[in-house]
């Protein structure tokens, strides 16, 4: 991959996480975090695809303690994604969050494999 949002994920040793660039925020976030990211942008942009969705479109997901996320969004009006992680908030271009979401799918993926 030789992109601009190539590296948005930088696993930790041990694959026990990582940090996360996603626009001009980067996070450290461990696993569950992660595949949690990378589902609700999935299922956010299955539902932009539709193409019904004219205001912000938020990712569902069923909280457990272990969960850092508090909001994952889209906004069409300004083609960027909301996200706040552990207490931090920040607005990101969808094109770099949606890289993001890829890089972290691939990543969770090919652990799996190797597995």
């Amino acid at each position: 991959m030789t992109h601009q949002f190539h590296c948005a994920f930088h696993p930790a040793p041990g694959n026990d996480g990582g940090v996360l660039n996603i626009g001009p925020a980067a996070v450290s976030i461990d696993l569950e975090n992660l595949c949690l990211f990378a589902n609700v942008v999935g299922q956010i942009e299955k539902r932009r695809a539709t193409g019904a969705d004219r205001s912000e479109i938020l990712g569902e997901w069923v909280g457990n303690e272990d969960i850092d996320w508090a909001h994952i969004g889209f906004h069409p009006c300004r083609e960027s994604y909301s996200l706040r992680y552990n207490g931090v908030a920040w607005e990101a271009p969808a094109d770099a969050t949606i890289a993001a979401a890829a890089e972290a799918r691939l990543f969770l993926d090919n652990m799996r494999l190797q597995a």
